[in-house]
């Protein structure tokens, strides 16, 4: 340092003795700058490094421009001041610009053709360079970047400088791209790269570097754009590259086999090619044995070969594959350099994902918590500008919202929302992944709105996914899972707002997401079982069985192809089993309620014991138990179920929404043990569990109506034990309420209101004439227009006799015959009323449209048919969307009750779906008495209507007891008799149709008979064997109705012109031979005699082939149909009953069939059908609906049915048929030539069977071919079973 002092001072005494202008001036000041410069660099003294920068800056000045030595001098000047700002960390101004000013000295101080230029270009790149890396200032990068620009156009593509070069204008180019994300800056850089390729020959050896680079930033421009031909591209560059490297060594060829590996992996995230994904996993498993240990590279393609592990993981669900990708990616991480943080947080990202992943698949809560604690780590560690921290930050808040669904923590979930709207606004408008942040934001959304009830929150998650799904290309594999997610959110608002369209987009769209998810993925299943969730959904709302069984299949395929050890699976088999307890309770079938108990089973033995859905599961297992005692009495079943719900009460704790469910089924299981056991500690423990069911569940909760019904059973229970008169008034006291609670499903208030009026002595409470009323109000509105008939049956089958008492009610409050007769009309033939009904839409749909949509629409909304027990859960309930759902149904009350009130203030819409008025009724009688034969446990009595006036007749010698006596010998002259002695007589005595005046035609009189009396003959009543006329035959002429409203229909129906009968277009069927029946060897004769009797000839025309397909176009053009052949009656589901045709067994022609036959254009004249049971009810529950065959002809359009009321003789049919024939072609075929045709033909069979009757003593032969001897009884007399509908 002496040494260097010493020189110092010499060349300053060489400097200060030179004179200004002396020729050995400059080179003294460029010593003396020199050795300044040199001890600045041991001391750092500024002081020298300014003095040595003025001593070379005026060297350097005092040269002439062009002077080699000028540009030596000036380069050591920028040297300095470089080194200056770095040392002090003092990037001023001053210094840069005064560096770049002596740079831009020297550059132009250099000629164009010098050798030395290229390398003055690169030196003033370096510059701007050091300078951009000092600051980090965007400005500074953008000089950059607008400099090399400039040097591009002044350096020539041949100069050994140009490589170099573009590397650092790439970098520069590509920096600004990650710190940006504008995209001008990756097609820049794409562009120069495909230039250097196109300007590189093929044997060059920079030509494998471009080529690579150039795959690269294609492959960056794919991620930026989604574009597909970007990606291929890049797949084409890489392999070129990979072709022409051959020869090459391991390292080189690793690096490139990295890149294209990396490529093949996007390609199958795109396309979903497993081919794609197999290979780029062989390729980066070579990639990773040709790295060797301690290789600064070897750690991130160790995270490579996680990352393309997990996504095979991802499409197969091999754990093999998941643990690997995890173990490499820890090993990568492990293994990781110091100083490289970036590549740090990328490893740390990747397995963040892998252990989320696992987490997924096993519910380890560890794993859970690493894969958080790993994310944010990689978040924290990479730069705020980093351009992959949008997708990270989408990571993280997966795996914050996977957390939330386990513990319920909302701040995980505020979290996981306001890191993905960050990621939002970082990543550009354009970008792919916005599609996944829109996304993801809708589930948290959707989240935050189960758990607050904002609605705000529930459009924001639609819109977010809609928008998702805009922007991801058809084909894209993710596709399916914005359409799920989207489906999700729909139902949501279905459950909010009630509106059926959003719950038809979620099945619309669930469906389009299993279309497009191949049949080996693994999020098919989950798919499957949401379809069946929503579609379940819809059954409960509209109560169609085919959605019920499509949601049961649906369901089952969901479990088929899951593995038994996935964590979904339970969830699948208790889905399954709620949804066949469901189709139990509608069907009655015990293989579906064994089958829901045992999936529920499944379920329960395959979820861990601290899983919070355990309860759940296990309270669904108690209500299935306790509904298989019910059925079956296994007293086994009872106790079990009651340990079960006991555990499950005992677990819940007491502030859980889900709790007061619970406690409701417990209750209801210790109500059924009482009824048991009859102990009154069981029926105590039910109260107080069933109270605290009800004093948990919110005033206006849905559910609440369906707990006091429960309650309000067992307090009636105590009180038929205890006879405590208050358990009576607060059992009536808990149905009020559920009755008038307006966000309850109208299925349990009609419920509530008929348990009340079954309540002992309540003809003794003043309200009850009220609460009968509100009741019938609510039966028409169980039937929403988009239930099919067999489904609106069902629902109408609980409110069976609810109407009757209701009539009954009023006439002993003493509200007269009109009021009991509007109850009667208002419960009674509801399928009918919708059928007849729809004339009075359609004339309000053509003048006020948007009136009938609107009504049309929340008369939709009110009901949403139950399932037994609305205490099973499939998902959490909350209670804000519980709360939302009661809003809903009560505003959509208010509104209905509103909107009535404006269209029955237009003129013409007066009585728009009300009972007939008294005039209209009046008006019904003009052409014979309508007699309504009211049967109730309270009161029977005859309803008549006359043209003068409506009166009521008392029959006190009827009671449901009685007429339950006789039901089981419909036919006997007993029977016979006593309908004419109790019922029949007394009412003819009251109208004065007794004595029938002589020459005169008979009164007509139509009977609408209710309960058990539907099944009687009325109009064959009388005490035939005594003679004397004291017959209903000999007095009048009958008709059946099944309200009065489808008589007032009919005589409103356009009505053809009298017309000739062999001018009618006749069409007949006669099935003598069907399959799996007895021949009828006399059905063919019947309809030969139909031709014979009409004249007609036979032709295709008139004789159809016999199947469904061609009866049903045939009937639909014709006058007349006759059928002769088998009918079969169903049971249990009335409108499955059927005419028999060929076809029968798998396109059988049903009720429901005709019904759904409109056939008022044509207003066919007659159905006449002669085949076994045609008019006859067998099931119990459908007697208010008088659903059978020749009811449907009727509704379909027909103006008159001839039917049966039971099995007929096959012989005698052909009589019948041809005398009622006979009497139309002799009277014209006009209304009374039917009734009094059938009338004629069934008398005239009377009287011969009495005939027959006087020779009691005699062999004779019967009808059927049957050989009887000596006999006391007299004969069935066949001719009672046929009656006629219509007017």
């Amino acid at each position: 340092m002496a040494d260097l002092e010493t020189r110092i001072h010499k060349a300053q005494e060489a400097v200060n003795a030179t004179p200004i202008g002396h020729p050995d001036r400059v080179g003294n000041l460029s010593k003396l700058g020199g050795l300044l410069g040199e001890k600045y660099s041991y001391t750092g003294d500024m002081a020298d490094s300014e003095a040595a920068v003025g001593m070379l800056k005026e060297a350097a000045d005092a040269h002439p421009t062009g002077h080699p030595e000028k540009t030596i001098l000036l380069n050591l000047v920028t040297l300095l001041l470089v080194n200056k700002s770095f040392d002090t960390g003092d990037s001023a101004d001053s210094d840069y610009q005064m560096a770049m000013r002596i740079t831009q000295e020297a550059l132009d101080a250099t000629p164009a053709d010098h050798p030395d230029r290229d390398a003055s270009l690169m030196k003033f790149i370096m510059l701007r360079t050091r300078r951009y890396f000092s600051t980090r200032k965007m400005t500074d990068l953008d000089e950059v970047i607008r400099a090399s620009n400039n040097v591009a156009d002044k350096m020539p593509a041949n100069s050994r400088y140009w490589p170099a070069f573009v590397i650092t204008l790439d970098t520069f180019l590509n920096e600004r791209y990650s710190r940006m994300r504008n995209i001008a800056d990756l097609e820049a850089s794409i562009s120069m790269f495909q230039k250097a390729v196109d300007t590189t020959p093929k044997g060059y050896p920079d030509r494998v570097k471009w080529l690579n680079i150039l795959s690269i930033r294609l492959g960056n421009k794919f991620a930026r754009t989604g574009e597909i031909a970007c990606l291929e591209e890049a797949i084409q560059m890489s392999q070129e590259a990979i072709d022409l490297s051959q020869g090459e060594d391991k390292l080189t060829q690793a690096a490139l086999l990295n890149n294209l590996g990396l490529r093949l992996g996007e390609r199958h995230s795109r396309t979903g090619s497993m081919a794609d994904l197999e290979k780029a996993i062989d390729i980066m498993q070579k990639v990773v044995n040709a790295t060797p240990i301690g290789h600064p590279d070897r750690s991130l393609r160790l995270g490579n070969l996680g990352l393309q592990l997990g996504d095979k993981w991802f499409r197969t669900r091999e754990m093999t594959d998941l643990h690997e990708a995890i173990r490499v990616t820890r090993e990568g991480l492990e293994t990781i350099p110091p100083g490289h943080p970036v590549e740090k947080a990328k490893l740390l990202n990747n397995l963040g994902i892998r252990l989320g992943d696992r987490y997924s698949i096993t519910q380890v809560p560890e794993d859970l918590e690493e894969a958080i604690c790993r994310l944010q780590e990689a978040i924290d560690t990479i730069p705020l500008e980093y351009f992959e921290r949008g997708n990270w930050l989408i990571n993280l808040g997966q795996r914050l919202h996977n957390r939330y669904s386990r513990v319920g923590n909302a701040i995980d979930l505020e979290k996981a929302i306001c890191i993905t709207n960050d990621a939002h606004h970082l990543t550009p408008a354009d970008h792919p992944n916005q599609a996944k942040i829109s996304s993801y934001l809708g589930v948290y959304l959707g989240d935050r709105y189960s758990r607050t009830g904002e609605m705000k929150d529930l459009e924001a998650a639609i819109r977010e996914t809609r928008e998702a799904i805009d922007a991801t290309p058809m084909d894209h594999p993710e596709r399916p899972a914005w359409l799920n997610n989207l489906a999700f959110r729909l139902s949501d608002m279905y459950s909010r707002t009630g509106a059926i369209a959003d719950l038809e987009e979620a099945i619309r769209k669930t469906r389009e997401a299993i279309n497009a998810t191949p049949n080996n993925h693994p999020d098919r299943a989950s798919r499957l079982s949401n379809l069946g969730f929503w579609l379940s959904n819809r059954y409960a709302r509209i109560g169609a069985m085919e959605d019920l069984d499509e949601a049961i299949c649906l369901t089952r395929e969901a479990i088929d192809i899951t593995p038994i050890d996935h964590p979904e699976r339970p969830a699948y088999l208790n889905n399954l089993g709620i949804r066949l307890g469901d189709r139990h309770f509608r069907t009655g079938a015990m293989e579906d309620l064994e089958g829901a108990i045992r999936e529920i089973r499944d379920a329960i033995k395959a979820t861990p014991k601290d899983h919070p859905n355990l309860v759940k599961w296990s309270n669904n297992l108690g209500v299935r138990l306790g509904e298989r005692y019910r059925c079956d009495g296994r007293i086994t079943d009872l106790e079990e179920a009651y340990g079960i719900l006991r555990k499950v009460v005992n677990a819940t704790p007491s502030d859980h929404p889900s709790r007061a469910g619970f406690l409701n089924n417990t209750g209801h299981i210790l109500g059924q043990r009482y009824l048991s056991s009859k102990e009154a500690a069981d029926l105590h423990e039910a109260i107080c569990a069933t109270r605290g069911a009800v004093d948990a569940t919110p005033k206006d909760h849905p559910d609440r109506a369906r707990r006091l019904i429960n309650l309000a059973r067992q307090l009636c229970w105590r009180y038929y034990s205890t006879h405590n008169v208050v358990d009576l008034e607060d059992t009536r006291e808990c149905l009020v309420e559920a009755l008038h609670s307006p966000t309850s499903s109208i299925s349990i208030r009609v419920a509530a209101g008929g348990n009340f009026l079954s309540t002992l002595d309540v003809l003794t409470d003043p309200q009850t004439y009220h609460i009968a009323k509100t009741t019938i109000s609510l039966i028409p509105l169980l039937t929403p227009r988009s239930l099919q008939n067999t489904d609106k049956r069902h629902l109408l089958s609980m409110a069976v006799g609810f109407s009757s008492d209701a009539a009954a009610i009023a006439l002993h409050f003493n509200q007269g015959p009109l009021a009991a007769i509007d109850c009667l009309e208002t419960g009674r033939a509801v399928i009918a009323g919708a059928v007849l009904q729809q004339h009075d839409i359609s004339l309000l749909k053509k003048s006020h449209p948007e009136l009938a949509t609107a009504f049309l629409d929340l008369r939709d909304q009110l009901d949403t048919p139950d399932s037994p027990n609305s205490d099973l859960l499939a998902d959490d309930k909350s209670t804000a969307a519980e709360t939302n759902k009661a809003d809903w149904r009560r505003e959509a009350n208010q509104q209905l009750v509103h909107i009535l009130q404006t269209i029955r203030s237009i003129t013409g819409f007066e009585r728009f779906l009300l009972p007939a008025s008294e005039t209209e009724m009046l008006d019904a009688a003009r052409h014979g008495p309508i007699v309504i034969l009211n049967v109730s446990k309270h009161r029977c009595d005859a309803l008549i209507v006359q043209q003068s006036g409506i009166r009521l007749l008392a029959l006190p010698r009827i009671s449901v007891e009685i007429i339950d006596d006789y039901a089981d010998d419909l036919d006997s002259p007993e029977t016979l008799s006593w309908l004419w002695d109790d019922i029949v007589h007394p009412v003819l005595d009251e109208i004065s149709l007794t004595t029938p005046s002589p020459g005169c035609q008979l009164p007509h009189v139509w009977w609408i008979p209710t309960g058990g009396l539907t099944k009687f003959p009325l109009h064959a009543a009388g005490n035939h064997l005594e003679g004397g006329g004291e017959t209903a035959l000999d007095m009048v002429v009958s008709s059946y109705a099944s309200s009065v409203k489808v008589i007032i229909h009919g005589r409103q129906q356009r009505r053809r012109k009298p017309a000739e009968a062999d001018l009618l277009r006749v069409v007949t069927v006669a099935m003598d031979l069907t399959e799996g029946q007895s021949p009828l060897k006399h059905a063919r004769r019947e309809v030969d005699e139909v031709h014979a009797v009409l004249g007609l000839k036979v032709s295709p025309e008139n004789r159809p082939q016999q199947f469904k397909k061609y009866v049903l176009a045939a009937i639909k053009t014709c006058q007349i149909f006759h059928f002769a052949g088998h009918g079969s009656t169903d049971s249990v589901e009335p409108l499955q009953s059927a005419l028999l045709l060929a076809d029968w067994k798998n396109e059988p022609l049903t009720v429901q069939s005709l019904l759904e036959a409109d056939l008022d254009a044509n207003a066919p004249f007659l159905a006449y059908l002669s085949a076994c049971g045609t008019s006859r009810i067998k099931d119990e529950k459908s007697v208010d609906e008088s659903v059978h065959l020749a009811n449907a002809c009727q509704l379909a359009g027909f103006c008159h049915v001839i039917g049966t009321l039971w099995n007929v003789d096959d012989e005698l049919c052909v009589s019948m048929a041809r005398m009622v024939y006979e009497f139309l072609k002799e009277n014209g075929v006009r209304d009374e030539s039917v009734s009094r045709g059938l009338h004629h033909a069934t008398k005239t069979l009377r009287d011969e069977w009495l005939r027959s009757t006087y020779g009691v003593g005699r062999q004779f032969q019967d009808s059927r071919g049957e050989r009887n001897a000596e006999i006391d009884e007299p004969p069935t007399p066949l001719w009672v079973p046929y009656v006629h509908f219509g007017v």
